[in-house]
């Protein structure tokens, strides 16, 4: 679900927008008859349980509290929580609205909004931190403004610590129509990690919507294919396009400013959004700049990140250089330490998305492999966690898609048997379907500064002097044309195929890394030349 904002209701089956019927359970979610809703409803059941169960909690510790003789709904507003008997329902409250938010439809999180507005309504100081989820509300139903509006009420409402909480007669979330494109200079390093995570994607959402929009009018045409939220549509139309230019810059800026704001705040937190394979869960503590800091901020906003159009390849790349070292624990030992080299090598292929167009397009190198050793393939990761884990383990992992790039436990458990003495390539069909972050990304976790290059076709030449073995650099060719993915930022003791000799982009790659050797073959076609150079890496030649 990409845009800026989720869509008006539909059947979450087909999508239909006439005749729909609301689940009598849950009601947040619409069908456009019974046959779909039966056909969602094992999908569905669990969070439409949930969500009912916890609306007639909350209905009950409702009538409780107001059965009681003080009026607290009347007289106790702004001081709920300090009053003891309003914590239950303040609890339960919290509960129904965390459960509505179990489901991804926007009557679902428009409900969830207005009960967390209204629980600081009744409870000005927050005790239970509704703060730190509204602003992702916001977002997600494309209201900018008063998610700026917000964030800006709290960075800027007590900048001395003097602010009365219990005084209901002072400004309360009092800001309207703040101007979104400002200086963050008022966001400190006291604001929240939530705030600063949602501030960052609304400037990304600024400036990816307004840099389209002047892609587009210089290309011709009257605006962006993409979908672009309110705040940019109604702006462009004010300025000129010298301003737009100007604009876009100053929300570039802004926003890769607020990057390093939020890693500083905690360094884990943009590598737990882009790298993590599980769902976030909440702690039940955490401390500052923690990981489970991090997880708390991500249980809050990951929707807000994930609904937003292009938001994650953006972050995905420009915050690849804070991707930390996998570090291998100590009592983990590959080939080289497992046993005596094998008199028949073993590959292990990791092919997880693109295995019929592997079969099809490199059909030749495959087939060599099995001439020459026992190969086996692993399409799933957790076929390939189940090998990798075998002992002793395979000699060879040829990585043959970018699937890997995705799955981080398993890469994790490559660069083990890497640095334990296994001989990787990564080769195939990767460089075909990786972008700039994953590629950056994939590589910063074992180590290597390597990034992502330029892509052309190029008559690449080798260097014999990185190869090495002067034997084996006279059976590879000398030169060849090749169309491919250049990787950047490769010592030239380790860059096998360059355009020039000077170079620093390679489209082959070897490098030795721990007890093992690591290849990058850029090729995206599978030239004749290149299987003979993955050949040679795997010592197969």
């Amino acid at each position: 679900m990409k845009g800026f904002e989720l869509p008006p209701r539909c059947c979450p089956i087909c999508e239909a927008v006439a005749g729909l019927r609301l689940c009598g359970g849950c009601k947040v979610v619409n069908y456009c008859g019974a046959d779909h809703q039966l056909s969602h409803r094992p999908e569905h059941k669990t969070a439409c349980n949930e969500i009912k169960k916890t609306r007639e909690e909350l209905e009950r510790e409702e009538a409780l509290l107001r059965a009681k003789p003080d009026d607290m709904f009347n007289n106790g507003v702004g001081h709920f929580w300090g009053i003891t008997d309003t914590r239950d329902y303040m609890r339960a409250r919290h509960a129904a609205a965390d459960a509505l938010l179990q489901v991804d439809t926007r009557a679902a999180v428009e409900k969830a909004l207005e009960h967390f507005l209204d629980m600081l309504r009744l409870c000005r100081s927050d005790n239970l931190g509704v703060r730190d989820i509204i602003p992702g509300l916001f977002l997600r139903l494309g209201r900018e403004q008063e998610c700026y509006d917000f964030l800006k009420w709290w960075a800027t409402a007590d900048p001395d610590g003097t602010y009365n909480w219990g005084d209901t007669t002072l400004p309360h979330l009092d800001i309207h129509g703040a101007d979104v494109f400002e200086p963050i200079d008022m966001f400190s390093e006291d604001t929240s990690l939530c705030h600063l995570s949602m501030l960052t994607l609304l400037k990304l959402r600024l400036y990816l919507d307004m840099d389209h929009w002047q892609t587009a009018i210089e290309n011709g045409n009257r605006e962006p294919y993409r979908p672009v939220g309110k705040l940019v549509r109604n702006k462009v139309h004010a300025i000129d396009l010298q301003t737009m230019s100007t604009l876009v810059e100053r929300l570039r800026t802004q926003y890769r400013a607020l990057i390093r704001r939020v890693h500083t705040a905690n360094p884990h937190f943009w590598n737990a959004l882009v790298d993590s394979d599980d769902e976030p869960a909440m702690p039940t503590m955490f401390g500052l700049r923690t990981p489970e800091e991090a997880c708390v901020a991500l249980y809050h906003c990951i929707d807000a990140w994930q609904e937003s159009e292009d938001a994650m390849i953006m972050i995905d790349t420009d915050t690849s250089e804070f991707v930390p070292v996998y570090e291998t624990p100590n009592n983990t030992r590959g080939p080289a330490a497992e046993s005596q080299q094998a008199t028949h090598p073993r590959i292990l292929t990791l092919c997880f998305e693109w295995e019929d167009m592997l079969n099809d397009l490199r059909s030749d190198l495959l087939s060599q492999f099995k001439s020459k050793a026992t190969m086996e393939t692993a399409t799933t990761p957790k076929a390939a966690l189940q090998m990798l884990n075998q002992e002793p383990p395979p000699s060879i992992i040829f990585v043959a898609d970018g699937g890997l790039a995705r799955q981080k436990k398993v890469w994790e458990r490559v660069i083990d048997r890497l640095r334990g003495g296994a001989t990787v390539i990564v080769a195939g069909l990767f460089s075909n379907f990786v972008n700039q972050g994953e590629f950056d990304r994939f590589f910063a976790r074992v180590g290597l500064p390597w990034r992502r290059g330029s892509y052309h076709r190029e008559t690449v030449t080798l260097r014999q002097q990185a190869v090495g073995d002067a034997q084996l650099a006279r059976r590879l060719p000398s030169s060849y044309s090749q169309k491919a993915l250049f990787v950047d930022h490769v010592a030239s003791s380790d860059a096998w195929y360059t355009e020039t000799p000077t170079s620093r982009e390679a489209a082959v790659a070897f490098t030795k890394v721990g007890l093992g050797k690591l290849g990058y073959v850029g090729d995206v076609n599978g030239e004749e030349g290149s299987r003979t150079v993955v050949l040679a890496m795997c010592g197969l030649l």
